[in-house]
């Protein structure tokens, strides 16, 4: 009887250290907040954002080197928001698919299931112009090391626009999502 109490324990603790881990993280720029929120309604999440970052402008902040602190090898999944920030050129992608590169490599050295969410379509015109470039660019990168992207544009949609179902869908700045349309995201992530 002795022995079937210490299994039964020992089943119990490894359920319960599991399901610490059992979720995924989202790592990126101000976007991914809202995403955490509205995924968290329904399932465990860990978040780590900062607001303004990217690739393109490292001298603030650098994502390459942060990755390098993070322990995320108990993750279920990285989900990486970053991108909205990088209005780049054409003649920029090259440059910009290597930096996303780097930083893919630095959190495959820990956590091999990779999900980068490319950024939504933003209001102002020329900007959205160049976010294409980045979008393009980061699916270079994923395709080059193998990991999945996610559109946000599939629940938001391939062209601005504010709301949807009579709901705002975006916030007055033109960039970020709105609640409603973090769960509109949020249940393309649970497809």
């Amino acid at each position: 009887m002795r022995k079937m109490e210490m299994g039964f324990f020992f089943i119990l603790f490894f359920l319960i250290i599991n399901s610490a881990y059992s979720k995924p993280i989202f790592l990126g720029d101000s976007i991914t907040y809202q995403v955490a929120i509205s995924y968290k309604k329904d399932r465990p999440v860990d978040a780590k954002y900062l607001v303004g970052s990217g690739l393109k402008n490292q001298l603030d902040f650098n994502w390459v080197d942060y990755a390098k602190t993070l322990k995320i090898r108990h993750y279920d999944c990285v989900y990486l928001v970053l991108g909205t920030n990088d209005f780049i050129s054409k003649h920029e992608i090259f440059d910009y698919r290597n930096k996303a590169i780097h930083l893919i490599r630095e959190l495959k050295k820990q956590n091999n299931y990779i999900v980068w969410v490319l950024p939504p379509t933003i209001r102002e015109i020329k900007k959205n112009l160049m976010l294409g470039n980045t979008r393009e660019a980061i699916q270079l990168a994923a395709s080059a090391e193998q990991i999945a992207t996610i559109d946000m544009r599939d629940a938001l949609g391939q062209h601005y626009i504010g709301s949807l179902n009579g709901q705002a869908i975006r916030t007055n700045d033109g960039i970020h999502i709105t609640e409603y349309g973090a769960d509109l995201f949020v249940r393309l992530l649970s497809i």
